[in-house]
Protein backbone atom coordinates (compact mmCIF):
# COMPACT_ATOMS: atom_id res chain seq x y z
CA UNK A 1 0.00 0.00 0.00
CA UNK A 2 2.83 2.73 -0.51
CA UNK A 3 2.47 5.62 -1.98
CA UNK A 4 -1.33 5.75 -0.86
CA UNK A 5 -0.35 7.78 2.56
CA UNK A 6 -1.66 6.11 5.60
CA UNK A 7 -5.02 4.58 6.94
CA UNK A 8 -5.91 7.01 8.78
CA UNK A 9 -5.48 10.04 6.21
CA UNK A 10 -7.98 8.35 3.35
CA UNK A 11 -11.43 8.24 3.77
CA UNK A 12 -13.01 5.17 2.04
CA UNK A 13 -13.41 6.75 -1.16
CA UNK A 14 -10.02 8.11 -2.00
CA UNK A 15 -8.85 4.29 -0.66
CA UNK A 16 -10.87 2.41 -3.73
CA UNK A 17 -10.11 5.06 -5.97
CA UNK A 18 -6.15 5.23 -5.15
CA UNK A 19 -6.35 0.96 -4.98
CA UNK A 20 -7.92 0.24 -7.93
CA UNK A 21 -5.66 2.78 -10.10
CA UNK A 22 -2.50 1.34 -8.73
CA UNK A 23 -4.26 -2.14 -9.77
CA UNK A 24 -4.65 -1.12 -12.90
CA UNK A 25 -8.16 -1.87 -13.05
CA UNK A 26 -11.43 0.15 -15.21
CA UNK A 27 -14.13 0.55 -12.81
CA UNK A 28 -16.17 -1.61 -15.02
CA UNK A 29 -13.40 -4.65 -14.02
CA UNK A 30 -14.14 -4.31 -10.41
CA UNK A 31 -17.73 -3.98 -10.43
CA UNK A 32 -17.64 -7.14 -12.59
CA UNK A 33 -15.51 -9.03 -10.48
CA UNK A 34 -16.53 -12.47 -8.06
CA UNK A 35 -18.33 -10.91 -4.34
CA UNK A 36 -18.67 -7.02 -5.86
CA UNK A 37 -20.91 -7.99 -9.01
CA UNK A 38 -22.44 -4.30 -9.14
CA UNK A 39 -21.76 -1.36 -11.85
CA UNK A 40 -19.37 0.32 -12.84
CA UNK A 41 -21.64 3.56 -11.66
CA UNK A 42 -21.92 2.47 -8.73
CA UNK A 43 -18.41 2.20 -8.16
CA UNK A 44 -17.90 5.72 -9.68
CA UNK A 45 -20.30 6.41 -6.35
CA UNK A 46 -18.39 5.00 -3.74
CA UNK A 47 -15.37 6.78 -5.49
CA UNK A 48 -16.90 10.10 -4.93
CA UNK A 49 -17.94 9.18 -1.76
CA UNK A 50 -21.76 9.55 -2.94
CA UNK A 51 -22.29 6.07 -1.15
CA UNK A 52 -20.29 3.97 1.23
CA UNK A 53 -19.82 -0.14 0.55
CA UNK A 54 -21.60 -2.53 2.87
CA UNK A 55 -19.96 -4.86 4.62
CA UNK A 56 -20.64 -7.25 2.31
CA UNK A 57 -19.51 -5.47 -0.68
CA UNK A 58 -16.31 -4.65 1.44
CA UNK A 59 -14.75 -8.14 1.37
CA UNK A 60 -15.59 -8.70 -2.53
CA UNK A 61 -13.77 -5.09 -3.29
CA UNK A 62 -11.00 -5.72 -0.91
CA UNK A 63 -9.96 -9.07 -2.54
CA UNK A 64 -9.92 -7.68 -6.20
CA UNK A 65 -7.92 -3.93 -5.44
CA UNK A 66 -5.54 -6.32 -2.64
CA UNK A 67 -6.19 -3.96 0.47
CA UNK A 68 -6.73 -5.30 3.91
CA UNK A 69 -10.34 -6.32 4.60
CA UNK A 70 -10.71 -5.47 8.33
CA UNK A 71 -9.60 -2.24 7.79
CA UNK A 72 -11.84 -1.33 4.45
CA UNK A 73 -14.58 -3.01 6.39
CA UNK A 74 -14.05 -0.84 9.99
CA UNK A 75 -13.49 2.18 7.75
CA UNK A 76 -16.72 1.81 5.99
CA UNK A 77 -18.87 0.85 9.07
CA UNK A 78 -17.35 4.42 10.81
CA UNK A 79 -18.38 6.25 7.85
CA UNK A 80 -21.92 4.62 8.00
CA UNK A 81 -22.52 5.08 11.32
CA UNK A 82 -20.54 7.99 11.90
CA UNK A 83 -17.58 9.76 13.78
CA UNK A 84 -19.34 8.84 16.77
CA UNK A 85 -18.92 5.19 16.73
CA UNK A 86 -15.16 6.03 16.16
CA UNK A 87 -15.32 8.10 19.39
CA UNK A 88 -16.90 4.90 20.94
CA UNK A 89 -14.28 2.98 20.24
CA UNK A 90 -11.56 4.98 20.67
CA UNK A 91 -12.53 6.04 24.17
CA UNK A 92 -12.21 2.29 24.93
CA UNK A 93 -8.47 2.31 23.70
CA UNK A 94 -9.44 0.03 20.61
CA UNK A 95 -6.58 0.33 17.89
CA UNK A 96 -8.57 0.46 14.76
CA UNK A 97 -6.14 -0.33 12.27
CA UNK A 98 -4.71 -3.39 14.22
CA UNK A 99 -5.95 -6.61 15.09
CA UNK A 100 -9.17 -6.71 16.70
CA UNK A 101 -9.90 -9.06 19.77
CA UNK A 102 -12.71 -11.83 19.13
CA UNK A 103 -14.50 -9.56 22.28
CA UNK A 104 -13.94 -6.08 20.09
CA UNK A 105 -15.19 -7.73 16.73
CA UNK A 106 -18.43 -9.01 18.67
CA UNK A 107 -19.25 -5.63 20.08
CA UNK A 108 -19.24 -4.00 16.26
CA UNK A 109 -20.84 -6.80 15.16
CA UNK A 110 -23.73 -6.29 17.43
CA UNK A 111 -23.56 -2.84 17.51
CA UNK A 112 -24.21 -3.01 13.67
CA UNK A 113 -27.35 -5.13 14.00
CA UNK A 114 -29.38 -2.97 15.86
CA UNK A 115 -31.70 -0.78 15.07
CA UNK A 116 -30.87 2.94 14.35
CA UNK A 117 -32.77 4.57 17.46
CA UNK A 118 -30.61 2.34 19.75
CA UNK A 119 -26.90 2.91 17.93
CA UNK A 120 -28.69 6.46 18.52
CA UNK A 121 -29.31 5.84 22.02
CA UNK A 122 -25.93 3.59 22.69
CA UNK A 123 -23.49 6.64 21.48
CA UNK A 124 -25.64 9.64 23.20
CA UNK A 125 -25.05 7.57 26.35
CA UNK A 126 -21.16 6.59 25.67
CA UNK A 127 -20.28 10.32 24.65
CA UNK A 128 -22.35 12.45 26.95
CA UNK A 129 -20.57 13.36 30.18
Amino acid sequence: MGGFGTWEDLGVKDLLRKARIAARLSQGKVARAEGVEVTPAYISKLETGDSVPSDELCIGLAKILGIDERKLRIKALIEREGPAIRTLIEQEGVDLFGALSPIEEQLIEGFRKLPLEWRKRVINFVTVP
